[in-house]
């Protein structure tokens, strides 16, 4: 499929702009299509200048509206009763760009616990026994699937490209399984079934659920073995679920940054503990316990980081926020005005990171300044 019939296909749906075709093809893709919208209106101009769309108005916020004419719903109709000639490029299989798992998989429970997470021992039975494994209930009618397939067009030449492909239904008795990770696929049979009902299996790969995550050094050694096998340096995947990206320099300056603030909040803690010497010689001399001249000194330390921790984070965020929207607006897509780019931008914000900032850095000056403060002070002579 190219992004011209791709487009007419959805506007043959109804009118509609850039950003929605874009949004709605994307969708339909299952997300293993990125398009880009000055692709969007790239091929708009181009439908638009052979007859086969045609401005449909704007809305309110100026966006222009397409519409398929007579000539691209005829246009959409031969190209989907033209069957493509198995020697087109597109017939080739991408992995780059799509799932290696076709609708419909071939293999014993194995794959549906390795694979889709399904435990369910009534569910490999079943596949055991025939019947097929789906993974939504809108797939099974009356305990049955319906697989739709059509057999390949035979003819050549302008024979072929008049042939239609014939369309034939089957239905399999099948049980419905709740998988526990995302299902590439809609029904799970087994070889046997599939051989049964005259299809062709091709294997695309294995999958293991190991007890433990393989080290580092165990997928190294894997894939140098692999590398001898093939040039492919995508033989092997591991998943490991979430991880970071966060690096030691990221970290570093973490570190960094926290080491100055509290330097920092030291620094006027010692400031103010010069000013308020007097205070705390006055405290000394009624009597005043240690305790208290260190719960003095440790407020008075708390205080001043949580105000320049809050005012950090204010000065940093709020410029933070600033520089992306103008980031945003700077960045051009036909169709789509600066303010609309700016309001698209997207922004996540290290909540984490701010709530220990703000948090956790002012208790940890506090409990410092209160440790370092003397338990003895030196009295002073009050004069005047």
């Amino acid at each position: 499929m190219s992004i011209r019939h791709g487009l007419l296909a959805l506007l043959d749906q109804g009118p509609r702009y850039g950003y929605q075709l874009r949004t709605e093809f994307e969708a339909r893709a299952g997300a293993t299509w990125p398009l880009n919208v000055g692709q969007v209106y790239t091929t708009l101009s181009r439908l638009e200048r052979d007859g086969l769309v045609e401005p449909a108005g704007e809305d309110d916020e100026g966006h222009q509206f397409y519409a398929a004419t007579d000539a691209g719903r005829e246009e959409l109709r031969t190209w989907f009763d033209t069957p493509v000639p198995r020697t087109d490029k597109r017939c080739e299989v991408d992995h780059r760009y799509s799932s290696t798992y076709s609708p419909l998989t071939a293999d014993d429970a194995n794959l549906l616990r390795n694979l889709y997470g399904v435990t369910d021992q009534g569910a490999g039975h079943s596949l055991a026994a025939g019947k097929a494994v789906v993974f939504h209930a809108r797939y099974l009618k009356d305990g049955k699937v319906t697989f739709p397939y059509s057999a390949p067009v035979v003819a050549e030449g302008a024979v072929a490209a008049r042939s239609k492909p014939v369309y034939t239904e089957i239905a399999v008795d099948a049980v419905l399984a709740e998988p526990s990770l995302a299902s590439p696929a809609q029904a799970v049979i087994s070889p046997a079934t599939a051989a049964r009902l005259g299809f062709s299996t091709t294997p695309t790969g294995s999958v293991w659920l190991p007890a433990a995550a393989p080290s580092d050094g165990a997928q190294q050694k894997a894939d140098g073995a692999l590398a001898k096998l093939s040039e492919r340096r995508d033989l092997l995947k591991i998943e490991r679920g979430y991880e970071s990206e966060s690096s030691l320099v990221r970290l570093g300056l973490n570190v960094f940054a926290g080491i100055v603030a509290l330097g920092a909040a030291g620094i006027a803690t010692g400031l103010a503990a010069a000013d308020s010497q007097r205070d705390l010689t006055t405290l000394a001399a009624v009597g005043a316990e240690p305790r208290v001249r260190r719960s003095l000194s440790g407020f008075q330390c708390g205080v001043i980081a949580a105000m320049g921790a809050l005012l950090g984070v204010v000065c940093g965020v709020v410029p933070g926020v600033a520089l992306r929207k103008v980031e945003a607006a700077a960045s051009s897509y036909p169709g789509m005005s600066p303010e609309e780019l700016a309001n698209k931008a997207s922004l996540v914000f290290p909540w984490p990171t701010l709530a220990a900032t703000v948090l956790l850095l002012p208790v940890l000056a506090a409990a410092l300044a209160a440790l370092m403060t003397r338990s003895r002070i030196t009295l002073l002579r009050r004069s005047g």
